[in-house]
């Protein structure tokens, strides 16, 4: 990616707001509506302006290639969330989206926008980095608009070195979750594991194994930890 941030800055870095379509005006326009208004004896209505913030319409294809790639060197993106962000930015309808598919082939082409890599990436980082589950990993990517066939081959191969207790283990561990003191503790945490997308098998192992390092004397005593039961599997399907 050197060699792409390295071209989108050589392309705009310095260029004084060229390769932007449309503007505010400036006097020279406002001199010249004032004199056709004098000649004609008639007044001549002023051009639309935009509101402060907001965006000229991007009508050539080089223009909103140019929107893309400033949107890449920012973040990685999925197709669909680049088309998306591009669309705010072109007219509505088949012109605009013209443009937009041909910046997007475009930017494949090169190598710059990928959806496998993307996929494969982010699959890997919230493996390791989040520890999250792989049902929550896979909702993510789905969410952002990638296939289903690509999405399960990359988080696949991304959860191939470990198995789901271990990662709900370390999960846990990362978010320096303690021991549940009562039942209603034992439910929250029960919670927590499914919504970061473990099975409700896999919670209860995981939740045994952390009452058990608290009955050895690691966290707090036996006392009410003796007394606690399995939070009812039913109370997962909120999170579902």
């Amino acid at each position: 990616m050197t060699d792409f941030r390295s071209s989108y800055r050589s392309s705009f870095g310095g260029s004084g707001g060229k390769g932007r379509v449309g503007g505010g005006g400036d006097a020279s326009d406002a001199s010249d509506a004032s004199d056709a208004s004098d000649a004609g004896g008639a007044k001549v209505p002023a051009a639309p302006r935009r509101g402060r913030g907001q965006k000229a319409l991007l009508t050539t294809e080089s223009t909103v290639y140019d929107c893309a790639v400033a949107a890449l060197s920012r973040s990685a993106k999925t197709v669909v969330q680049l088309r998306r962000q591009l669309r705010r930015r072109v007219e509505p309808g088949a012109a605009g989206e013209a443009l937009i598919d041909a910046a997007l082939a475009r930017l494949q082409a090169q190598g710059y926008l990928s959806d496998a890599r993307f996929a494969q990436g982010y699959a890997g980082s919230r493996m390791a980095q989040a520890r999250l589950g792989r049902r929550r990993v896979t909702q993510e990517l789905l969410q952002k608009g990638i296939a289903a066939e690509l999405v399960e081959r990359e988080v696949t191969a991304a959860f191939a070195e470990t198995d789901e207790l271990t990662q709900a283990r370390a999960f846990l561990a990362k978010k320096r979750v303690r021991p549940p003191t009562d039942q209603r503790d034992a439910a929250r945490i029960f919670r927590l594991l499914a919504r970061a997308g473990f099975g409700a098998g896999t919670a209860t192992q995981a939740l045994r194994l952390l009452r058990a390092k608290a009955a050895d004397g690691t966290e707090g005593g036996r006392g009410a930890l003796s007394e606690l039961v399995e939070p009812d599997v039913s109370e997962l399907a909120e999170c579902d």
